[in-house]
């Protein structure tokens, strides 16, 4: 990270100083949270404590996931950021400084989120905080232009997300893969059904998968099954994960989920599911 800083020159230190106040941004943000714990204060809880009012230039910061979509929807990231910014400003702001935060809705399509991003360089922002979306790759390019950060997504897919100097992710999808794979083996699974959406990362996930299971000594069986994002009838789907598995591992988006459980109860469907 270090390193990103220091390659900056000339005409884009102004575009550093953006990420620096985003990393201090959230830096603060977590120190609010975890600082807001009356009781360690040691201080009389009948106290009046009074917060000064928010003042000077706001904290510009975009929220961009996908909400409107047929394919996958996170309306809790939305509200969730909205209940933040309320939540930072009664306390009296970050530094004395309100948090703007402004949702932007990417659709499950890149075209969408890159024109998010090209709304949030226009408007000055400092980072793009905590969003998702299944292919960012365009939205990347638009925000390593302009050097504006792409902080903290919580489960990063394409490759653009892990190799882009502006990005900087708190978790990672591929995490799942060799998790499950534990997970599945410690609670006795022998013959395992993999679902993985075909959202571009599916052979990576499914390599990863089969060393994490070599690494595990896993003896069973193993059948992995590829799904179009698009895919809104599960019933063929069901059908083959249950044909004679005793656990079923979903790599699935909450809208694909809401399909695949009916068709699984369908078939009878009595497996672990993961």
């Amino acid at each position: 990270m270090l390193d990103y800083f220091r390659t900056q020159s000339g005409r884009r230190k102004r575009r550093v100083v953006r990420v620096v106040t985003s990393l201090a941004l959230v830096g603060s943000l977590t120190l609010a949270a975890c600082g807001d714990d009356s009781s360690s204060s040691g201080s009389d809880d009948t106290t009046d404590r009074s917060v000064a009012p928010v003042a000077g230039e706001a904290l510009n910061v975009w929220v961009v996931t996908t909400v409107d979509s047929s394919l996958l929807s996170y309306p809790n990231i939305q509200v969730a950021a909205e209940i933040y910014e309320k939540y930072i400003n009664d306390k009296g702001g970050i530094g004395g400084r309100p948090l703007d935060v402004t949702f932007c809705d990417g659709k499950t399509d890149p075209n969408e989120d890159a024109a998010c991003a090209r709304k949030a360089v226009n408007s000055g922002a400092i980072a793009l905080v905590g969003g998702f979306d299944l292919d960012v790759s365009l939205m990347i390019e638009v925000l390593e232009s302009e050097n504006v950060a792409w902080f903290g997504a919580c489960c990063p897919v394409v490759a653009k997300e892990f190799s882009s100097s502006i990005a900087f992710n708190m978790g990672s999808t591929f995490s799942f893969n060799a998790g499950a794979a534990y997970k599945m083996t410690q609670d006795g699974c022998k013959n395992i059904a993999y679902i993985y959406l075909e959202n571009g990362a599916q052979d990576i996930s499914i390599s990863q998968s089969r060393y994490a299971f070599d690494a595990l000594e896993y003896d069973g069986k193993l059948n992995f099954i590829t799904v179009p994002v698009t895919t809104s009838d599960f019933s063929a789907v069901a059908a083959k994960a249950t044909a004679g598995t005793d656990c079923i591992y979903g790599g699935l988006g909450d809208i694909q989920w809401l399909g695949f459980v009916p068709a699984y109860k369908s078939v009878g469907g009595n497996q672990r599911l993961y």
